[in-house]
């Protein structure tokens, strides 16, 4: 009788919110020690005209009116209650014909003589009645004649049942937002991955909109995982490794994503990956510079979302994302630059107050990033909400108005309310009929005036044993585990086990899908305001013996070696008052968010043990300073990174130690170099010199110099530039250090090649690459080679520069370092382009930008967007050229690139020239020279140049054309046209103007021109490549026609 009458609760409760589950029977009835569950809500929530359902009949438990497609009701399910009443006491179903009632009365007798059978019957018969009006009116009055049958006192609903009115509530006022979700959800199944940010403050729904979508979601087969930011921040990637933790489980059997592709990278958050079976044999990934390991993680996380969305739809739910940790921001950031694969939804619930303009939720804009704000609620809507929960059509005036004052249209506040007068039972109390309201009780009770204060009133309806528990978990934090709460308490696991029962029935806590340590049931508190009250209650010297308690517990359970939870040991150990080893912890939780990628947690981290740390311990907070420094370096936070710089040379001078005052002139002049300050570069360079000497640092002196050898070639000093790197090439190879000895190779590299020695560049560049590979860093080597493809190209040899191309794109690919790989790929492009191979050039150039906006390089970006109007442009597509052109052009205005803005205007100028708009094209040209000049990039300016008399030439103004080549023609004289954006189109047009002039200089261009271009072409040793170069450019088309004929 127990199962029929909780089966009657769950549909009185379901009815109440309008839900008719249409598909009652034994296959959707499950039963788990003690409790009933109603499963399969498929029908209720997808089938809604009589048609559809009728679809669904199943014979012998459907009600008569769903076979006949006849509109139903509540009472549908009631029918199917009887019919599953009846199968239980009988093994099968009723089947209805001719006399059936009397036969059915006759065989519940024949079964039930002992336990008054004739009224059962009734009782069944009544369920089972053809007419719906001839069945009761509700699941209740069910109970109701249960009880006046057996004698029993069943009552309608458990605490559990009557409370849970107060969490699942029926949605007023979000019926716009509910669609709008919906929609979302639609379109990324159907067409592509959305993000869906869902904010507003505390209480006003989110999490419950997003519950409600998840409910659909779940009944359509999709799969809904929650991942949930903590106050702290946590470690890097918080939210995701719970995410991760339960899609890796959906990835093994893909091609396209199995463990042996993403598990070594994923295990960099997931340590226990590599107790699995099939990583065993299976290395660590290559150790890449940050950024590069972060894209590269990102990517794996996205390839293992690409797999499980292969074979269901996916909805993901980054919960309270307004205390996401840095890396858990920037792999949002990530998936909205790039296309999202169908079937992904990413929800991401925040309270909008936490976070400012400048804040990372605040600035996605990509076109599949929807906002979705909620505002509180109107009194009229609070009247709503609160009549839906009681089942009332009426509430009383003087309740909704003290509701609406006390919550302020606060949903979550309204909410706790009630449920906390419904606990109480003076104002609210629960009979046959449903909720009523107690006028006098009203007038007589005091309501709470802050949410803090409704959760106090409702805290007091639990048991004294539970609240202890309640309390003992909030000091864990918002995610807590049952072993911790034991140790916490010092109390049995039984006793805590009883209490989390409790809690979980008052839906103060839910149990987590996935737990941090294996064989520990893991808790999260359902709202931190429950939490925050819990925690107030302790006394202070109580606070530091429970917080030493729970980091004991961690210590004993956390991996040191991968110190996943370092961060939460030291934040313990610090509010246990264990300052010293607090630090010690925090010192290692920073160094690990830098591994990870977390550079806002590592700079709390070493901030915090900083504060921790006494004034008089100098090397100690020296240490510390210095990491810190160094992380806002990574960051950009320039001001922040030379206040640290400062600090550490005070107390460098203090410890008077010639090694640190190296370090901290080493730092600075890192600094200086990041910030253009190459003076100050120079200087701090010079300083760590004279103090490595003191120090007999060979290492550092051989930084030191590098560092100094850098600043003066940025300066344009070569020479000195030059003599200084080899200085410190020698003094890294005394050392013995590769590392430094290949930096100083490949910066010597770099000054020759700014001096246009491609010789010496090679020798350089190769040198480096030797030494890359000998110390084992694929990523310099890559970089490496890239470099020496830029080499090769301006040298001439692009055989060899498309092998250095290739050879450095596969290295990158080869290590998931997606954030350089587009670097060789726009420089194939640009080979390409200069090869006449433009079809190929315009793949290369497509596939960069990708990538570029993959990773949010714009500078990249905006470099391939030019390109691309020069490809285009090439081909004859000025329309097209003039869009990629003028984007270049929007995009180098908007990040300050001036370079790429002379590339840009030059390109417009060009692209509008081929439309026939010549003034406009002018106006172009003449912003780039100018520009140039500015810059001093006398070289480029004679592209400009070239622009303008070109125009002027096809204007029939041949003595404004001859002025143009006149400023070209010195530059010309003194060192040929080296540095030219397009030195053949120069001299084309330069030989032009001077025949339309009848110059005599005209043929020696033409001869120079078309001796160079042979020159150029003999060095390309490939035939099909060097075919091209001579025929597919317009240029040089040109000047061999024009050289053939003027020979006659």
């Amino acid at each position: 009788m127990s199962i029929i009458v909780q089966i009657c609760r769950s549909l009185a409760y379901l009815h109440s919110r309008g839900v008719i589950h249409g598909d009652l029977k034994p296959a959707n009835v499950l039963q788990t020690d003690d409790q009933v569950k109603i499963v399969d809500f498929g029908i209720a929530l997808e089938i809604r005209t009589p048609e559809a359902r009728a679809r669904y009949y199943t014979p012998g438990y459907s009600a008569p009116e769903l076979k006949e497609q006849r509109p139903i009701d509540h009472r549908a399910d009631l029918y199917s209650l009887g019919a599953l009443w009846y199968a239980l006491l009988m093994g099968e179903p009723p089947l209805f014909m001719l006399g059936a009632e009397r036969l059915i009365r006759f065989a519940l007798r024949e079964v039930l003589e002992e336990q008054d059978g004739a009224n059962m019957a009734e009782v069944i018969l009544k369920l089972l009645a053809t007419s719906p009006d001839s069945r009761y009116s509700s699941a209740n009055e069910v109970i109701e004649a249960i009880n006046r049958m057996t004698g029993n006192t069943y009552v309608l609903e458990t605490r559990e049942t009557a409370e849970s009115y107060a969490l699942r509530v029926q949605f007023v006022n979000r019926e716009v937002e509910i669609e709008t979700l919906r929609a979302i959800w639609r379109e990324a199944k159907d067409n592509r991955g959305q993000v869906v940010l869902i904010n507003g403050e505390s209480g006003v729904g989110k999490t419950r909109l997003v519950a409600e979508l998840e409910m659909q979601a779940e009944m359509e087969g999709a799969r809904v995982v929650w991942g949930q930011c903590v106050e702290s921040g946590g470690e890097a990637y918080h939210p995701w490794r719970e995410v991760l933790r339960v899609l890796v489980r959906y990835v093994e059997t893909k091609a396209e994503a199995t463990m042996q592709h993403v598990g070594p990278v994923l295990a960099t958050l997931l340590p226990e990956l590599w107790q699995r079976d099939d990583m065993a044999s299976l290395d660590s990934p290559v150790e890449l510079e940050p950024k590069a390991a972060q894209l590269r993680l990102n990517n794996a996380i996205l390839r293992v979302m690409k797999a499980t969305v292969a074979s269901r739809p996916t909805m993901i739910v980054i919960d309270n994302a307004h205390w996401a940790d840095e890396a858990t921001l920037e792999l949002l950031r990530f998936l909205t630059r790039i296309s999202m694969p169908r079937g992904l939804l990413i929800c991401v619930v925040y309270r909008s107050y936490e976070i400012d303009d400048e804040h990372t939720l605040a600035s996605l804009s990509e076109g599949h990033v929807h906002r979705l704000p909620l505002q509180t609620l109107s009194p009229e809507v609070t009247a709503d909400l609160a009549r839906s929960m009681l089942g009332l059509k009426q509430a009383p005036a003087l309740l909704m108005e003290r509701m609406q004052r006390a919550t302020g249209g606060n949903a979550f506040f309204v909410q706790e309310l009630i449920r906390t007068l419904a606990a109480e039972g003076r104002v609210l109390r629960r009979t046959v009929a449903g909720w009523e309201v107690d006028d006098r009780a009203l007038q007589e009770t005091q309501l709470p005036e802050s949410i803090q204060q409704v959760v106090r009133r409702r805290l007091i309806q639990l048991s004294e044993d539970t609240r202890q528990i309640l309390v003992w978990a909030a000091v864990v934090g918002l995610v807590f585990w049952e072993g911790t709460v034991a140790e916490v308490g010092h109390v049995t696991r039984a006793e805590v086990r009883t209490g989390l029962r409790e809690l979980l029935e008052q839906g103060l806590v839910v149990v987590r899908d996935e737990t941090a340590f294996v064989g520990e049931r893991e808790y999260l508190f359902l709202n931190p305001t429950v939490r925050e009250v819990s925690y107030e209650s302790i006394a202070p010297i109580e606070q530091k013996q429970y917080h030493s308690r729970v980091a004991a517990w961690l210590i004993a359970r956390s991996d040191e070696g991968t110190g996943e939870h370092l961060g939460l040991i030291a934040e313990h150990l610090a509010s246990a008052g264990q300052a010293e080893q607090a630090v010690a912890y925090l010192r290692r939780a920073g160094e690990q968010a830098v591994a990870r990628f977390a550079n806002t947690e590592a700079v709390r981290y070493f901030s915090r043990a900083l504060d921790l740390t006494p004034t008089n311990e100098l090397v100690r907070r020296y240490t510390l300073l210095l990491a810190r420094e160094k992380v806002y370096h990574l960051q950009g936070a320039c001001e922040s990174q030379l206040q640290d710089i400062d600090a550490l040379e005070e107390l460098a001078d203090v410890l008077d130690n010639h090694r640190r005052r190296a370090e901290v002139a080493i730092r600075r002049a890192i600094y200086a170099e990041a910030t253009s300050n190459y003076p100050l570069a120079v200087t701090s360079a010079n300083a760590a010199i004279a103090a490595s000497r003191a120090a007999k640092d060979v290492g550092q002196e051989a930084t030191a110099h590098n560092l100094l050898g850098t600043a003066l070639m940025h300066q344009g000093e070569y020479t000195e530039s030059q003599r200084y790197l080899e200085r410190g090439l020698a003094l890294a190879q005394e050392s013995g250090a590769l590392d430094v000895q290949a930096t100083s190779l490949l910066h010597l590299g770099l000054a020759a090649y700014y001096q246009n020695d491609f010789v010496n560049a090679q020798v350089f560049g190769e040198r480096a690459l030797c030494l890359f590979r000998e110390s084992g860093d694929p990523q310099s080597e890559g970089m490496t080679l890239n470099n020496l493809g830029l080499v090769f190209t301006d040298y001439g040899d692009y055989v060899s520069a498309k092998a250095s191309y290739e050879q450095s794109l596969q290295i990158f690919r080869d290590i998931g370092d997606r954030r350089n790989e587009a670097l060789p790929l726009g420089n194939l492009g640009w080979l390409s382009d200069k090869i006449g191979d433009y079809g190929e050039a315009e793949i290369y150039y497509k596939q960069a930008r990708h990538i570029a906006r993959e990773v949010g390089n714009q500078r990249i970006e905006c470099g391939l967007l030019s390109n691309l109007g020069w490809t285009f442009h090439s081909q004859g597509d000025d329309e097209k050229a003039l869009v990629y052109s003028q984007q270049a052009l929007d995009q180098a205005e908007e990040i300050g690139n001036q370079r790429w803005q002379g590339y840009a205007l030059n390109n417009v100028g060009q692209a509008l020239v081929g439309l026939g708009r010549l003034a406009e094209a002018a106006n172009y040209y003449q912003q780039a020279l100018d520009l140039r000049r500015e810059l001093g990039q006398h070289q480029l300016a004679m592209d400009s140049l070239t622009g303008l008399a070109q125009i002027a030439l096809a204007q029939e103004d041949v003595e404004q054309a001859q002025v143009y080549v006149e400023e070209i023609l010195p530059s010309w004289k003194e060192r040929g046209l080296e540095g030219a954006e397009d030195p053949f189109n120069v001299y084309l047009i330069c030989y032009r103007v001077l025949r339309a002039n009848r110059d005599p200089r005209a043929q020696a261009i033409l001869q120079t021109a078309y001796d160079l271009l042979q020159e150029q072409a003999i060095k390309i040793t490939d035939a099909e490549m060097r075919r091209s170069f001579l025929e597919n450019v317009a240029a040089h088309r040109e000047i061999i026609q024009a050289w053939e004929q003027a020979q006659g």
